[in-house]
């Protein structure tokens, strides 16, 4: 008996780790037939380069007749940001919907009012944001009300038709879950690669003694915050990497660089220029220590790669993450009471890099990856 495809449609943006993630679904290629549409108005597809030739431009107006005239089984959205959530609400109940969340578009979407209430920011970005972003919001708040009603109501439409979820970690489900409009059930998917799913036996320790922080430009990263940690800190002949090619507004990235330039000088390796990620992977494996002042879920590629290469990787408090890595029984840190000179120049010892290493491997390997792509099958199938 030859058991049918499955037709599966997903919505991406064009993003660094797509590629990976038409890698990896397709391991299931003889049980589903997966195609890749954007709805972007972009007149290049820049990030997505492995696998560009796999993706459709669809006009976002489009999207409904391009899912019903192919017949699709399931729809993937590539985060909840990818279509209007008009169209995500209006999408056939038969058809079912999966919701794969990146993290902003649980904490920070909608950005008036979010799915997830957290505290994103620190004091200092707090005031910088006020001060340089949003001068004029009191102004129009009460133009715009009306709007953002409407708006919350498309929202709840679209949140409600969704019928699986997978956030990056788990417990992101339970927090949504919370909200009484989500009916979605939990499935789980990660954004990798085939070649991070098979090399957890093959990293070498770092090979340099600088520090990493944060993974993007992004406001979320709280960098402003960061550097009154920092200033306390002597680097001796260490170089700070600051990853800042996407993510963030300009204007702030112009203003990061200078902040930390007055305090640091020669000492600031800006990375603004999008680059191939094993060239970005030898900046991480050149530090043994990585920084992430986030308080919401974020940055889980990078602080993987660098808890793989055994950096010494400090988090906030504040931040599910930490509490989860040290129930998972990693070695992690926080900023806020270890970060001190004393903490920097005490590297992990072999013992604490394997464990971190295999509590990694444990959760993400081949096997247990395939095991997750199985659950999503069977929940098309079902």
């Amino acid at each position: 008996m030859v058991t049918r495809k499955y037709k599966i449609c997903n919505i991406a943006l064009d993003e660094k780790f797509i590629d990976g993630a038409i890698e990896c679904l397709d391991l299931y290629s003889n049980k589903w037939d997966s195609q890749w549409i954007i709805c972007q108005n972009v007149k290049k597809i820049k990030f997505i380069q492995k696998y560009a030739y796999r993706i459709n431009k669809i006009e976002e107006n489009n999207v409904l007749n391009f899912i019903d005239s192919n017949k699709f089984d399931a729809v993937i959205l590539h985060s909840f940001g990818v279509l209007n959530p008009q169209i995500i609400a209006n999408i056939p109940r038969n058809i079912k919907v999966f919701w794969f969340g990146w993290g902003y578009d649980i904490y920070n979407y909608p950005e008036h009012n979010p799915f997830l209430k957290w505290n994103l920011y620190k004091s200092l970005t707090n005031r910088y944001i006020r001060k340089s972003m949003y001068k004029n919001i009191r102004h129009f708040a009460s133009k715009i009300k009306f709007f953002l009603m409407q708006k919350d109501k498309q929202y709840d439409k679209a949140f409600n038709r969704v019928d699986y979820f997978s956030g990056v970690v788990d417990f992101e489900y339970n927090l949504l879950k919370q909200n009484f409009k989500f009916r979605a059930q939990k499935v789980s998917f990660s954004y990798t690669n085939l070649k991070s799913l098979n090399s957890y036996n093959d990293y070498e320790n770092y090979s340099g003694n600088n520090i990493l922080i944060g993974n993007s430009a992004a406001i979320t990263n709280n960098h402003l915050d960061l550097l009154q940690y920092l200033k306390q800190i002597n680097l001796n002949n260490r170089k700070i990497i600051m990853p800042l090619s996407y993510s963030g507004p300009t204007k702030y990235v112009e203003d990061v660089i200078t902040s930390y330039k007055e305090v640091f000088n020669k000492n600031i390796i800006a990375l603004t220029k999008f680059m191939p990620f094993n060239e970005y992977k030898q900046y991480i494996q050149s530090c043994s220590i990585a920084i992430f002042f986030m308080e919401r879920q974020q940055a889980m590629g990078n602080i993987s790669e660098a808890l793989k290469f055994g950096c010494k990787v400090f988090l906030s408090e504040k931040n599910p993450i930490y509490e989860y890595y040290k129930k998972l029984g990693m070695t992690i840190f926080s900023v806020e009471k270890e970060l001190c000179n004393e903490s920097l120049n005490v590297n992990l010892t072999e013992e604490e890099i394997s464990n971190n290493r295999n509590i990694l491997k444990n959760c993400n390997e081949y096997n247990v990856f395939l095991n997750k792509l199985e659950t999503i099958y069977k929940a098309i199938k079902n």
